[in-house]
Formats: structure tokens, C-alpha cells, sequence
């Protein structure tokens, strides 16, 4: 793939959001160790994005074209958690054992 087409795992996934399914085609691929889905659009047949899977585990993204208006539609939207050390992680998953329990009681 050309690396001036990759772009970050977020990124990607903003963009693949955004796309309506239907005006979409998936398209899956495997030769030697790698697997590529590709994602095309149907209105036009032009490659969208990529993502490539090694057997190793290492991904790798990547944007060619954006989409037409009509095959776009607004991407839900996403909270990002980042949690520094193990004392927010245990305080995070504290407030998310009581916020259950309490639904639970309800």
C-alpha cells in the first residue's frame, strides 16, 4: 500500500462511521500472511479505504478517496477514556460497579 494513504486507527474508523452501508461494497482479500478489506463505494466502484491485517496482529489504515455527499452520513458519536495508571483504572471500573448496582436496584 502506498503509505501516503495510511492514516491512524481512529482516523479510519471515523471514516468507515461515516459511510451509509448501503451505497458501500466490502471486499475481502488474502494472499501470503496479509488480509486486506477493502471498502468501495457501489455508486462510483472507486476504493475508499483499506485496512490490512497481518498474521502477526500489526494493522495498518488507509484513506484513498472521500465519498460523495449521498454516501456519507453523519458518524455517531464517540467518547475516548483515556486512563494513565492503575488508580484511574480501578476508580473508573469502581464508578462503573456502582452505576450498575444502582440500575439494578432501581
Amino acid at each position: 500500500m502506498d503509505n501516503i494513504y495510511e492514516v491512524e486507527r481512529d482516523d479510519y474508523v471515523g471514516f468507515v462511521d461515516q459511510l451509509r452501508k448501503n451505497m458501500c461494497s466490502l471486499k475481502q482479500e488474502h494472499n501470503e500472511g496479509v488480509t486486506w478489506y477493502k471498502i468501495y463505494s457501489k455508486t462510483h466502484g472507486n476504493l475508499l479505504c483499506v485496512r490490512e491485517i497481518y498474521e502477526n496482529g500489526e494493522e495498518h489504515y488507509y484513506i484513498f478517496d472521500m465519498p460523495k455527499p449521498e454516501e456519507r452520513q453523519a458518524a455517531p458519536a464517540k467518547r475516548k477514556i483515556v486512563l494513565e495508571d492503575k488508580e484511574e483504572v480501578q476508580s473508573f471500573f469502581d464508578i462503573l460497579s456502582k452505576i450498575t448496582q444502582d440500575k439494578k436496584v432501581k
